[in-house]
């Protein structure tokens, strides 16, 4: 039991520790060398399928000779969109072409290839490594060499396997300010007339001064009651049947005096709220006759 969830637990391992490959297609090798033979040519191809496959996913042999037949275009050499035909004929993701060449001594070989993908876009542009042919090295063996050292530098399984989805920026969610309801304007400050304190000032004036009316004519009929029994001299005796008005007399006499004194208290306040009080608004009102009619002015507070 031990062994078998060992086994699965290192199998899982394995596969998720597996790269994925990108899709590559390559086409023909060109050899732009004198003196290669046929079969050369022919093993230097299957080279170079052998080094994509270390390092890509390729193709099937029917579906790469179908591609290379429905491209119409044979300037892959030098033109991208003769690599991007290719690559979706061949239906992957990227399109390869290499070539190998040398100096006139043969003793240099320089090989070269670009990766185009299937949109168009150069994904690798063209990388060039050249290797010294050792003495008597025969050239097929110079030329493969070149190849190893050239996928070595252009790195294909360093290629997205996927196409690489583009990140659309979005635009910030706008900002709304949110405006208060319009609100009627607030009402104008109170101006202090003094209308209040005029009004007060009559009110005290007026009460007072009835007061005082009312102290007076209590103190007129007291004195109707009291002054005609009052003796004139001192030390003179009031009649016994005359006491009760003399009596009556003095206290309506008393009320009307403080009645007097509290009525005039009042006035003299009302009298002086009255004098203090912020002098009334002058409005005025005029009519000015003008041609063909007349202006109405008016002014002062209203």
């Amino acid at each position: 039991m031990r062994h078998w969830m060992l086994c699965g637990v290192l199998l899982s391992s394995g596969v998720a520790g597996a790269q994925v490959k990108p899709p590559v297609a390559a086409y023909p090798l060109d050899v732009l060398v004198r003196g290669v033979s046929p079969q050369q040519v022919k093993e230097l191809q299957s080279e170079t399928r052998r080094l994509l496959a270390a390092e890509a996913a390729t193709p099937d042999a029917l579906t790469l000779d179908t591609a290379l037949l429905m491209t119409e275009r044979k300037d892959c050499d030098v033109e991208d969109a003769c690599l991007k035909q290719f690559a979706l004929n061949a239906k992957v993701l990227y399109a390869l072409f290499a070539s190998v060449e040398t100096d006139l001594t043969q003793k240099q070989v320089t090989a070269s290839g670009r990766v185009v993908r299937d949109d168009g876009t150069l994904v690798v542009p063209v990388k060039k490594v050249t290797v010294q042919r050792k003495g008597k090295e025969p050239i097929d063996a110079a030329l493969r060499e070149a190849l190893k050292a050239l996928y070595a530098e252009i790195k294909l399984s360093a290629l997205p396997a996927t196409r690489e989805q583009p990140v659309v920026k979005k635009d910030p969610d706008p900002v709304i300010i949110k405006k208060d309801p319009d609100l009627p304007p607030p009402p104008p400050p109170l101006i202090d007339t003094g209308a209040g304190q005029r009004a007060a000032g009559v009110a005290l004036l007026i009460g007072g001064s009835a007061v005082v009316a009312g102290g007076v004519a209590l103190s007129a009929a007291g004195c109707g009651f009291g002054c005609s029994v009052t003796p004139g001299n001192p030390g003179m005796s009031i009649p016994e049947g005359q006491l009760g008005n003399a009596t009556t007399g003095r206290s309506l006499m008393t009320v009307g005096f403080v009645g007097v004194g509290a009525g005039a208290a009042v006035a003299v306040v009302g009298a002086i709220v009255l004098a203090t009080a912020p002098a009334a608004p002058v409005r005025s009102v005029s009519v000015v006759p003008v041609a063909g009619g007349a202006v109405l002015q008016m002014g002062g507070e209203f």
